[in-house]
């Protein structure tokens, strides 16, 4: 019980409410070929519900060519999930290649923090210049 009294929900499940919103969009937001229950295999650690339905909006986007934000508040996993997007492209599409992440530079160590953490697999180099190259 929380300070109010209402039962706690469990973190890692979504609220009722979100469910059924969820259900009720489904069929809106999912015509993708791809639609992830698990998390990528190579990726470490445990995602939230939400991180996971982040992904699967991060693949629809792509597999539909349209551009979008992932605009989630701070703290709710977007490094992760854009990572594990990545991982997507190499683990489900076989893409092999590099791909660049442009970052403001005061996220470029919680980045490479990020990928040593959930995704060792991949090879990240910090690359970035000082303040005068950055004008």
């Amino acid at each position: 019980m929380n300070k109010k009294g209402r039962k706690q929900q469990n973190p890692l499940e979504p609220l009722p409410e979100i469910q059924e919103l969820k259900q009720e969009l489904d069929g809106l937001k999912f015509h993708s070929a791809t639609h992830l229950n698990e998390q990528p295999v190579c990726i470490k650690g445990q995602m939230r519900w939400y991180q996971l339905d982040g992904l699967n909006w991060l693949i629809w986007f792509y597999e539909n060519e349209i551009q979008g934000i992932l605009a989630d508040e701070m703290g709710l996993g977007k490094t992760l999930q854009a990572l594990s997007l990545l991982v997507y492209l190499k683990q489900y599409l076989g893409q092999k290649g590099h791909h660049l992440v442009v970052a403001p530079k005061s996220t470029l160590p919680n980045w490479m923090k990020e990928v040593r953490t959930f995704c060792n697999d991949f090879k990240a180099i910090q690359f970035h210049g000082n303040k005068d190259l950055r004008v």
